[in-house]
């Protein structure tokens, strides 16, 4: 099964290298492909589990944007330069493949994440049940990333903070007792990006 985002562009033969890539190595669930921005530079779909240090080393953090080779970044966002692949913890879902048993075997993709994390929360299921998730970069989507939420910017960025503590609250075991300063944190970052728009 081939997951992709309406805002992503195939370059290469993405269904036939992420089958074959899952079809010679049976302990993969998940396989992604090489993810270009826009202007063709490597978008960071290769990451590591969220932990505290993605609040400074994300994605979308001020930190990553204005130094991009810092510690938390280089700890979070794997294989930056899009050449190796390599075993990953979670692979971004504007584009990526999964083994339909694994899929059955998961009960598919988490309907109460609304548009964001479910592609985390569904590689962590997978790794729990002894699968692997590998970013495999012979082939590439061009992904324009935020065209979805470009028409409700608000709900979007609220909706991708409740996501992420839903991720938290799902997978944090014993580090629930820290949920009420991930929730206020995860709040606080919200209505910061909202008012900053």
């Amino acid at each position: 099964m081939i997951w992709l985002n309406p805002d992503t562009v195939v370059e290469g033969p993405i269904v036939r290298e992420l089958e074959g890539w899952l079809a010679a190595h049976p302990d993969v669930a998940v396989a992604g492909p090489r993810v270009l921005n826009g202007d063709g530079s490597v978008q960071p779909s290769a990451r590591r589990f969220p932990g505290f240090s993605t609040a400074l080393g994300g994605r979308s953090t001020w930190l990553t944007r204005r130094f991009p080779n810092n510690w938390f970044s280089r700890r979070n966002l794997l294989q930056r330069d899009g050449q190796h692949s390599a075993e990953v913890d979670w692979l971004a879902g504007s584009c990526l493949a999964t083994r339909r048993d694994a899929f059955d075997r998961l009960g598919g993709l988490d309907e109460s994440f609304f548009m964001y994390w479910e592609d985390a929360d569904y590689c962590r299921r997978a790794t729990a049940l002894g699968y692997t998730c590998h970013y495999v970069p012979t082939s590439a989507v061009r992904h324009t990333g935020g065209a979805s939420s470009a028409h409700n910017v608000v709900p979007s960025i609220r909706a991708f903070h409740r996501s992420a503590f839903r991720l938290f609250w799902k997978h944090a075991g014993a580090a629930r007792m820290f949920a009420p300063l991930v929730w206020m944190g995860l709040r606080l970052r919200g209505e910061i990006k909202v008012r900053l728009r």
